[in-house]
């Protein structure tokens, strides 16, 4: 049945309406903002191989979400107003081994020694962005992750309860960080800087 020729304009004013709603609803690219990543630590905030390799797994995460400019571990120079700063501290972070069978018990039992232990892994982290130029504070969250792992022949078992709570830990911040269109962060913004100046 041949659609009617009186309906046309009505359909053409319903696509002009709907390109821009569809559009708008997700984030056409990256938040015009270069972030700048910083690990802090507290008192017992683990190996500076465990910071290390947060670093590089925030970066790498944030380079593949594209959610802002450019990802950089300086401050770049020159630097800009909108500049932002992602500081992850690592407020505590502590390793435990849980000795699951006595040495008697696993050889009454002929249990292999690799699954004599499961290695906990517990972290407390804070997530704060700032402007770099200014320091005016933008978001702040406090949350904490855990993992454990009981290892298979083979396997370093605090090498694998680490991949685990690094990928949570990385997940959380990333989400933290991308969350929110470039007019939200642009209002955010000038907000900060509006309670800046009024002190």
């Amino acid at each position: 049945m041949p659609f009617p020729n009186r309906y046309f304009p009505a359909v053409a004013l319903l696509l002009l309406l709907a390109g821009p709603v569809a559009a708008g609803g997700k984030s056409s690219g990256p938040l015009p903002y270069r972030l700048v990543i910083e690990i802090g630590q507290g008192k017992l905030a683990g190996s500076a191989a465990v910071r290390e390799e947060l670093r590089r797994e925030l970066t790498t995460a944030f380079e593949e979400a594209g959610c802002f400019q450019s990802v950089h571990a300086t401050a770049p120079s020159p630097p800009r107003a909108d500049d932002l700063l992602l500081r992850l501290t690592v407020v505590d972070y502590e390793e435990e081994t849980d000795f699951r069978f006595s040495i008697a018990q696993a050889n009454s039992l002929e249990l292999d020694r690799h699954r004599l232990t499961t290695i906990e892994l517990r972290a407390n982290l804070a997530v704060e962005l700032f402007t770099v130029t200014d320091g005016l504070p933008l978001r702040a969250r406090r949350f904490a992750r855990h993992s454990s792992w009981t290892p298979r022949p083979g396997e370093d078992p605090r090498e694998q309860a680490r991949r685990v709570i690094i990928a949570g830990i990385v997940r959380v911040t990333r989400s933290f960080a991308c969350k929110g269109s470039s007019s939200k962060w642009a209002k955010q913004l000038e907000s900060a800087r509006s309670n800046a100046a009024e002190r």
